[in-house]
């Protein structure tokens, strides 16, 4: 069974309109794939840079909205620094300022002034316990009374509430006198956070530096202080300023974009996550959008090639169905050019072609006429020879039964031979080859032989033949293959004009090498000891009409070449001159009377 590309290749690409239109589309979509390829790449590069871009200022936007919404209870509180620093020993009044403050600005839950000892001076707030029994509040003043600001990492009060503490030393006379505290109240910084909702996926989330989650949609990670993964938390702390990365928490997960942004003040990042499939929707949509219309453009570009081929190619396809016509017999065709292009012009000498071929044709068949005549008068020649040799001899031996016999017997031979011949030459016109029929070489060269013993005993030649026991069967024509070695044994015998020997020896055990195998053979060879064949003409002994002999036709060897080849035999002469000639014939052997024709056929083909 042929493999499938193999019977579309032979079945499409064997059409004429069909190589023509892939020629067309070569040229036409070449150049269109690769403007529409550089097209998609720039696009898409120009697409994916403009989005990340546009996240990347959203994240720094946000970013910056946040980090003011710390920044200005912080700038509030830094400014009152001052002013407590005037307040000193009046705790009336501080405490009006610190309720003030918290009434005025409801972002402060708690504001606590201490002295340098931390003890609570003032408060927002009717607790006036020492700040250092709250460890928070420790944390903070222990960092503000040696001279720093100190932040706080966001955490989740009782109630719930994000908060974050703020400490500032407050000077007299560049001396820190005490420290004031606040707790901020973040809960606007979780609804900004909560209200970044980018498509279906993208989420806004904040961590500290350490990792852990202080802002999410999913409070629940915040409550339970739960840190992002590893991976995430090391490509987000790789960098200190904004930007954004692609990445997958595991290999069977979907890739998600992350851009972010650095809170330095507070030691924090801000970040939002999106899958990557959402951010890339559009760049991806255009992207088949744009394939889409370049598969449209093909195949209309492909239907247009396949019209403009067929009308190309129809008038070639038109002359092809005449050749056909011609290559079965029928010459009754002509075209009428409708155009003087290449095509109208082919047309013309096209029907000049066939004039020309239907004078050739009957000039053929009365060379044809010729050469069958010459063929017949070459093959009765043989047998007239041998019928005039008897009759000569007849009048010496007529009282010899056993040559009276063998006479008989060779007369009605040839006689029928000359018949068989006659009879095929009348029918010459109509002349099919003959059924090929299982023929042995040792019966046909046997009977020649015995023709021939007579008139080489005349001429002092000694003819053998030396096969055993062997039959020698191959497959074919009697009539054809005893004209072959009728031909040969008689080219060997005009060879010897003062006498000598003719040995042919038979065997079964040769074989024909062939393209994809080795055939059984029989093997014939006939040797002379005559003068020889010249070396500079040995080379064309098989060529027709070529001859050295003065009533020769040169007919004879090239007869034997073409029927042994129309049975894929080999026939090669070696020769010495001075020594002999050795003819070898070698044709496929037949079996049990029936040859394999199919095989014949297949290496007809080969």
């Amino acid at each position: 069974m042929k493999p499938l590309f193999r019977i579309v290749r032979e079945r499409l690409f064997s059409r004429l309109s069909v190589k023509v239109a892939l020629l067309l589309l070569i040229f036409a979509v070449l150049p269109l794939v690769v403007s529409g390829y550089v097209y998609l790449t720039q696009f898409g590069r120009g697409f994916t840079e403009t989005v990340q871009d546009t996240y990347k200022e959203i994240a720094k936007g946000y970013g910056a909205r946040i980090t003011q919404l710390l920044e200005t209870p912080y700038m509030i509180l830094k400014s009152h620094t001052a002013l407590m620093a005037t307040l000193v020993h009046d705790p009336d009044r501080e405490r009006i300022v610190l309720v003030k403050l918290t009434l005025d600005y409801p972002v402060f839950d708690e504001i606590v002034l201490t002295d340098k000892n931390g003890t609570v001076l003032a408060t927002s707030s009717l607790d006036t316990t020492n700040v250092r029994k709250d460890a928070r509040y420790s944390r903070a003043y222990l960092s503000a009374i040696d001279g720093k600001e100190y932040v706080s990492s966001l955490y989740v009060g009782n109630n719930y509430i994000p908060y974050i503490d703020i400490a500032l030393p407050y000077k007299v006379l560049n001396q820190i006198e005490g420290v004031i505290i606040a707790r901020i109240n973040v809960s606007n910084l979780w609804s900004v956070v909560d209200e970044i909702r980018i498509g279906k996926t993208g989420r806004a989330f904040m961590i500290t530096d350490a990792g852990r989650i202080i802002a999410h949609a999913d409070k629940k990670l915040v409550f339970r202080e739960e840190k992002v993964s590893p991976a995430l938390f090391a490509r987000l702390s790789g960098s200190t300023r904004s930007g954004y990365f692609e990445y997958r928490e595991t290999p069977q997960s979907k890739t998600k974009v992350v851009y972010y942004s650095h809170l330095k003040e507070f030691k924090w990042i801000f970040a939002i996550e999106q899958d990557a499939s959402e951010v890339y929707y559009y760049h991806n949509l255009a992207r088949r959008f744009a394939g889409g219309a370049v598969i449209l453009v093909l195949m209309g570009i492909g239907i247009m090639s396949l019209l403009v081929a067929h009308w190309v190619t129809r008038p070639l396809k038109k002359m092809a169905a005449a050749m056909r016509r011609v290559g079965r017999g029928d010459y009754n065709v002509a075209f009428v050019p409708r155009s003087t292009d290449e095509i109208g012009r082919l047309m013309i000498s096209f029907n000049r072609m066939i004039d020309k071929v239907k004078k050739a044709e009957e000039q053929e068949r009365l060379a044809a006429f010729g050469n069958a005549a010459a063929n017949i008068a070459h093959k009765l020649k043989n047998s007239i020879v041998s019928i005039k040799t008897h009759i000569q001899l007849f009048a010496r031996r007529r009282h010899d039964p056993e040559f009276v016999s063998r006479m008989q017997a060779a007369l009605e031979y040839e006689i029928a031979y000359i018949e068989n011949v006659l009879s095929r030459f009348s029918s010459f016109r109509k002349q099919q080859q003959e059924e090929p029929v299982l023929v042995s070489l040792r019966d046909v060269i046997g009977r020649i032989v015995d023709g021939k013993k007579e008139c080489c005993r005349e001429k002092d030649i000694t003819i053998r033949l030396a096969c055993g026991d062997a039959t020698l069967p191959v497959y074919g024509d009697e009539m054809e293959i005893r004209e072959v070695f009728i031909n040969i044994i008689n080219n060997a015998c005009e060879a010897l004009p003062e006498g000598g020997s003719i040995t042919i020896v038979g065997s079964e055990q040769a074989t024909i090498k062939k393209v994809k195998h080795e055939r059984s053979a029989c093997k014939i060879a006939v040797h002379d000891t005559g003068c020889g064949i010249p070396p500079d003409i040995i080379d064309t002994v098989f060529t027709p009409f070529q001859t050295t002999k003065r009533y020769g036709m040169g007919i004879g060897l090239a007869y034997c070449k073409q029927v042994v080849s129309h049975y894929q035999g080999q026939i090669t002469i070696d020769s010495v001159p001075g020594e002999g000639t050795t003819v070898t014939v070698v044709l496929p052997k037949g079996y049990n009377g029936v040859a394999n024709e199919k095989e014949n056929d297949e290496e007809r083909g080969e």
